[in-house]
């Protein structure tokens, strides 16, 4: 497969930026080395040569342009490398930084290709933006923020959306929780609320259940326990979005089956196979539960179904997973993984099948998290995020590998998603802000 480095060098950069560039020329997968220098060195070559001998290993070719050197050196007179593999760039930093066995590890492995007809999709006005989720819905991108907002825009840029949950909204999501009891308890929320104003309602991410977009929302409650002794309490409701407007369009509490339940509310809500479920700590053993619900649009409540017998995995002990990241878990139909296991459930033959992925050390249980999964028949595709910020996607079945792709960016963040068995997208929130969509080959 065609693959080139370049580097941009000037004859009076620091021998230890230069040095980096001699470890890569030991590197089995690395095949071709142009080093960049301006146009006004052309005539040097002798001294370039004496130099830094570059003769010495036919991996070296020199290039003499200005206009390539401004591209790879981006305004920098210190080295930088550029790495292109089948026509796309898939690695970029300064020559000081580089870790010559990812890049050999990189050029080993293949690396997926961008869908040009869709890329890039960069949306202004999201720059700046404090990202904490990306959902696909409905061939839209939604994107979550830390502040309650979500942006809706299609895979073309068009028709840009915003909406939150906003100080408008407190009273219909305190009214379907207290219901005939809002004049008496409402009070007390707005002195809470004066006195704690990071209590204010949450929203968590939005998924697609049945065609139709929600969202948990945890709320504030309170209970006087004597006169001198008020709790307070985490509460859950399930908000149906208007994608449309922007708007709420329906809220569902909690039943008093369910209620009884769980320990400080619903932790989140997921879908499988047209169902919807959700994950909590049991009241009594404070453990990891998960349970299918429903929603009884007459009542406008969420009613308990049935427990499902699915535990933590033995290896989170091991691990030392702390007691909040246990409940995090990622499903779609047909797969479940909870996000820093060896193993993905498949649904509903409750089949554990392990996730082949790479024999490298992990130091701690973070050092690897599951980001998104996706089943076709008995294949299964998975996207991680390693101890190195790099994502990867894994294709396999119950019998091991079938392929391993690394992502084209590095990146803290966790936005890389399926839009289907054949497309991933991502949002590079470290470089242009734009998503990107790749093809799965």
């Amino acid at each position: 497969m065609a693959q080139e480095i370049y580097v941009s060098v000037q004859p009076g950069n620091c021998v230890n930026c230069t040095f980096h560039m001699y470890q890569l020329e030991q590197k089995k997968n690395v095949n071709r080395i142009n080093v960049v220098m301006e146009e006004r060195f052309a005539q040097s070559t002798d001294d370039i040569e004496e130099l830094f001998e570059f003769s010495k290993n036919k991996k070296y070719h020199l290039v003499f342009s200005d206009s390539l050197y401004n591209h790879i050196a981006d305004g920098e007179t210190l080295p930088r490398i550029a790495v292109i593999k089948n026509g796309e760039e898939i690695y970029r930093t300064s020559l000081l930084k580089v870790d010559a066995d990812r890049i050999d590890q990189m050029l080993s492995k293949p690396i997926l290709s961008t869908d040009k007809e869709n890329n890039p999709l960069c949306v202004p006005q999201l720059e700046g933006a404090q990202i904490k989720s990306v959902t696909s819905f409905n061939n839209k991108i939604i994107v979550g923020d830390l502040f309650n907002r979500w942006s809706v825009l299609t895979k073309k840029g068009q028709g840009f959306k915003s909406f939150k949950l906003g100080k408008d909204d407190r009273i219909p999501l305190y009214q379907c929780l207290y219901q005939s009891e809002f004049d008496k308890k409402y009070p007390g929320v707005e002195v809470i609320l004066s006195k704690f104003r990071n209590f204010k309602p949450q929203a968590g991410e939005l998924i697609n259940y049945q065609g139709r977009l929600f969202s948990l929302i945890t709320i504030r409650d309170w209970e006087k326990k004597s006169e001198t002794d008020t709790v307070i309490y985490m509460r859950s409701l399930i908000c149906e979005w208007n994608t449309n407007t922007g708007k709420i369009k329906n809220l569902y509490r909690l039943s008093q089956t369910l209620n009884h339940k769980i320990e400080i509310g619903l932790h989140n809500i997921y879908t499988h196979d047209e169902h919807l479920f959700c994950t909590y700590r049991n009241p009594i053993s404070h453990q990891f539960s998960l349970s299918q619900i429903s929603l009884d649009e007459k009542k406008k409540e969420v009613e308990f179904v049935e427990n499902i017998p699915i535990h933590l995995p033995f290896e989170y002990k091991r691990k030392g997973v702390d007691k909040y990241s246990e409940l995090n878990l990622v499903s779609t139909d047909g797969v479940l993984a909870f996000s820093f296991a060896d193993s993905i459930l498949a649904l509903p033959e409750n089949k554990t099948i392990a996730i082949p992925f790479p024999k490298t050390s992990v130091q701690t249980f973070n050092d690897r998290i599951i980001i998104d999964v996706k089943r076709t028949g008995d294949t299964y595709q998975l996207v991680y995020l390693d101890s190195e910020k790099s994502n990867h996607v894994l294709r396999f079945t119950h019998k091991g590998l079938i392929k391993k792709f690394t992502l084209p960016v590095e990146t803290d963040h966790q936005f890389c998603h399926f839009v289907d068995e054949k497309q991933i997208f991502y949002y590079d929130f470290n470089g242009d802000h734009c998503f990107h969509f790749i093809s799965l080959n």
